[in-house]
């Protein structure tokens, strides 16, 4: 079973990375991407060193040339290309984002920069615990067999189950943030408007999509 949206993907992914970009820094219980050292569009150089735009920002070029000495092309979009490139590799696919629905991939995207790809998934593991009475998950955050089975069977059922299970892993994701925050208000305010701005964008995507299922290939590595 595969899930196909009437809107593209790369569309989708990138909505979710200009949401993901214009948001702010990730969450401070994230302990896969921090912000901390030199950061270049949420790109913590701590973290990831070897990331490429980091020769470019060093050179301090604004042009480059192919060997050939033909082409030329502006620095700044290949910046671009290399930050699109990071996060769809790093986030996008690691959370499975292109074999779901446009509204679920792009809260799971968004959850990943924001808290990590762990945590993500502990998200949606404890949504579908709750709602469908799938209790038998564990949530550990690890997307095996049985997670993507679970997830399957819920987007195959009526076509409202989407939208209810979006909304239970942005309650998840709230309480969660309630909970690290310590009471701190100016942490919970900026989590609160983040989920709230999400919220906003995710709903818009549920009225602009309609969405397919198909059978054969399997989107979560499941076959119907």
């Amino acid at each position: 079973m595969k899930i196909i949206a009437a809107e593209s993907i790369g569309t989708t992914f990138d909505t979710a990375l200009d949401f993901v970009l214009k948001a702010g820094a990730p969450c401070t219980d994230n302990l896969e991407n921090p912000c901390r050292g030199e950061v270049y569009m949420g790109i913590s150089r701590v973290v990831n060193p070897e990331w490429p735009g980091w020769f470019v920002l060093d050179r301090g070029e604004t042009r480059a040339v192919r060997s050939d000495g033909i082409l030329e092309f502006d620095a700044a979009t290949a910046m671009l290309g290399l930050v699109r490139s990071f996060y769809r590799e790093s986030f996008w696919k690691a959370v499975f984002a292109d074999t779901m629905p446009a509204p679920l991939a792009v809260v799971m995207f968004d959850s990943a920069v924001a808290h990590g790809r762990n945590r993500a998934f502990r998200f949606l593991q404890e949504a579908m615990n709750c709602l469908f009475g799938t209790g038998r998950l564990e949530v550990d955050g690890i997307f095996r067999r049985d997670s993507r089975q679970a997830l399957e069977t819920i987007l195959k059922g009526h076509h409202w189950y989407l939208k209810v299970l979006v909304g239970e892993v942005l309650r998840v994701r709230q309480a969660h943030c309630d909970a690290i925050s310590c009471g701190q208000r100016e942490v919970m305010a900026v989590c609160r408007a983040r989920r709230r701005a999400l919220k906003c964008l995710v709903e818009r995507r549920l009225r602009e999509s309609v969405y397919s299922v198909a059978c054969g290939e399997s989107g979560l590595g499941l076959s119907c």
